[in-house]
């Protein structure tokens, strides 16, 4: 009986033991995960708060060049229509680089760069013809909220000084994710050259425009809207 007891006290204290180290483990994850969340937020401000200057104002002779909003309104609406038919020949032209594109995407809390090959982008494109059909406009990207987006359609801005690609680099680097030193390379040549941006908010999308050597090129394609 005395060792019975004895048994039953060092199981009860072992017991009481083992919920005192699970209760400081799982409080243990808990701050951690609060404090990678923290540093997530901290580093995706910084994506936030890189800036590109919009530019309506009146151009000069060489900016008209640049800035031509009838034929980017045209590459854009056969851009769409290229996606509906997953017209791959046809991408190829629209493309900056030779076969795949810079894209922005989520990977866990943070928003990462990746290089996808033309194949992958059409996967899983199962939208109606809204997404392919709307009406280009040159206004002021509609903001994103609770209930969706403020306004629906196809949208272009010029813009100036687009620093995105760098600043969602930067961040990945910061969180030691992993880059392919391509990318790195990419994003240094493509960024100074983007002059426009186009939003379908029908595919939550949000194409990059490069102007290089007279023509536009589609650079880069940012998934990650919210």
């Amino acid at each position: 009986m005395k060792y019975k007891i004895i048994f039953l006290l060092t199981a009860i204290i072992f017991a009481f033991g083992c919920q005192k180290v699970k209760q400081k483990i799982q409080h243990d994850l808990s701050k951690a995960d609060s404090i990678a969340n923290i540093v997530a937020d901290s580093l995706n401000q910084k994506i936030k708060n890189s800036s590109d200057t919009t530019t309506y104002q009146k151009s000069t002779p060489v900016q008209q060049q640049v800035y031509n909003p009838e034929l980017i309104s045209n590459i854009y609406k056969t851009l769409l229509q290229t996606f509906k038919q997953q017209d791959t020949l046809l991408l190829y032209q629209f493309l900056y680089f030779p076969d795949s594109v810079l894209t922005i995407t989520s990977k866990g809390i943070f928003q990462v760069l990746t290089l996808e090959p033309i194949g992958d982008l059409f996967a899983e494109l199962n939208y109606n013809d809204s997404a392919w059909t709307c009406q280009v406009k040159f206004e002021k990207f509609p903001a994103f909220g609770q209930t969706g987006w403020t306004k629906q359609g196809c949208f272009i801005q010029p813009v100036k000084n687009f620093t995105k690609l760098s600043a969602v680099l930067q961040v990945n680097q910061e969180a030691n994710i992993p880059i392919d030193p391509q990318i790195i390379l990419k994003v240094k040549d493509v960024e100074p050259k983007i002059v426009y941006k186009a939003l379908n908010t029908y595919l939550n999308w949000t194409f990059y425009f490069a102007y290089d050597r007279g023509k536009y090129y589609l650079a880069a394609i940012d998934f990650n809207q919210f």
